[in-house]
């Protein structure tokens, strides 16, 4: 496999992992803000 094949191949990796770990990141945000929806959590607490 050719340098720039790798190259390529490392980066789509990475690009994947980032991209989960932002959807995860959302969804943690989307819950959070149910829950003080649900139980009434001040935001300044």
């Amino acid at each position: 496999m050719s340098y720039e094949k790798k190259k390529e191949r490392r980066t789509y990796k990475r690009i994947k992992k980032k991209d989960k770990a932002l959807a995860e990141f959302a969804a943690r945000v989307v819950l959070l803000k149910k829950s003080h929806l649900l139980f009434g959590v001040d935001e300044d607490n």
